[in-house]
């Protein structure tokens, strides 16, 4: 996941991961207490997972729900590590050991991050290891990968050798075929190959659309349907939450980007100014943006007054009913995190996935404003 993105339901958040066990993926830890009076053990294990269980953010400002997360991490790191010790016969420390790995990335120092790394190893070789817990901790070794190489990268590393995490996707896949862990680690991994081979990345989203797992083949099929954008020209209909109709066929010859946010999104707010001045700058020349709303079903009204409060001027998508927590659009173009910014050529055809980063210098070599080579694609 890109360091200034907010992933959408269906991708790896700690929701997702507690959620495992409620999607019937196999064997829980046993009690090794049995079904007598409360233990020690008993008593430390709930408190773990009470801490880490979902709770909802509803009122809590950005900084106070940052403030909360990392409280939670913190104290059930803590517990979790508290409960390895003391209990190292239990076969529920492999649930302790997956809590104590969450997010090892985040508010994790190298010490810590050592140890996570230490109990994950331990875990998945484990022969008393749980199913769930299993899945659990490679998730979190999975994403302990990815972030290297992303940090790699981001300091002009230049790492191409992608074949540990992909030989990781592949034994979640093959040991738990219906994993609701898999398409959030793929939608993961894919920019990481994309950057790397994008013959590769198509070849295994091909692969993708036809795996048992159906959550992954509906997110493969979207990331094909982008990939195809870029022969064939995108087709969108809707009406928008202000009564404007929207069909992408009825705006060839213009350069459109389809901005995917939410105004629960933090990065998506982060961007607006700049969106709304490039907008302001070049609509007249024949630039037009759509908006693809995550906000929550009920919503509406209120993603409708942020518009009008903030002067956003394109139309805006918003859909009552969605599927796991996405929209339409969101589960058709295969969307895991936002923002995404899709720039279209005035036929209709994807040009660009990279953001708002890339988008000025696009579009003006789309709308004719300065020469071909002074844009890359």
């Amino acid at each position: 996941m890109a360091k200034n993105s907010i992933l959408l339901a269906g991708a790896i958040t700690l929701a997702t991961l507690l959620a495992v066990a409620d999607a019937g993926c196999g064997q829980e830890p046993s009690n090794a207490a049995g079904a007598g009076a409360q233990t020690e053990a008993d008593a430390l294990f709930a408190e773990i997972e009470q801490i880490f269980r979902y709770r909802s953010s509803a009122g809590l400002s950005p900084e106070e729900r940052a403030a909360r997360a990392r409280e939670n991490t913190e104290r059930g790191r803590a517990l979790a590590w508290e409960f390895i010790g003391r209990f190292p016969r239990d076969p529920r420390r492999w649930r302790a050991a997956a809590h104590y790995a969450a997010n090892m990335n985040v508010w994790g120092e190298p010490d810590y991050q050592y140890y996570a790394r230490h109990q994950i190893e331990a875990g998945l070789g484990a022969p008393d290891i749980d199913d769930v817990s299993w899945q659990r901790l490679k998730t979190w070794q999975l994403e302990d990968q990815m972030h290297l190489v992303r940090e790699l990268r981001r300091q002009k590393f230049p790492v191409t050798d992608l074949s540990r995490i992909q030989q990781g996707l592949d034994d979640l896949a093959a040991r738990y075929p219906n994993s609701p862990l898999q398409s959030g680690l793929e939608a993961d991994y894919l920019p990481l190959l994309k950057a790397t081979d994008p013959q590769a990345a198509e070849a295994r989203v091909r692969k993708l659309v036809v795996v048992e797992n159906a959550e992954v083949a509906e997110w493969a099929a979207g990331q094909l349907r982008v990939l195809t954008m870029k022969e064939q020209p995108a087709q969108m209909q809707f009406t928008a939450i202000d009564g404007r109709q929207v069909d992408l066929k009825r705006l060839r010859g213009k350069v459109v980007l389809l901005n995917f946010w939410a105004t629960w999104c933090g990065p998506c707010l982060a961007e607006l100014p700049q969106l709304q001045a490039i907008y302001r700058k070049y609509h007249d020349r024949g630039f037009e943006v759509i908006g693809i709303s995550s906000d929550k079903p009920g919503d509406k009204e209120k993603l409708r007054k942020f518009v009008d409060k903030h002067d956003i001027a394109w139309p805006q998508y918003f859909d009552e009913v969605s599927k796991g927590g996405m929209n339409t659009f969101v589960r058709e173009y295969g969307v895991r995190s936002i923002p995404l910014d899709l720039l279209l050529d005035k036929s209709g055809r994807l040009i660009s996935d990279k953001g708002i980063e890339t988008l000025e210098p696009l579009l003006r070599r789309e709308l004719g404003l300065e020469p071909a080579a002074a844009a890359g694609r």
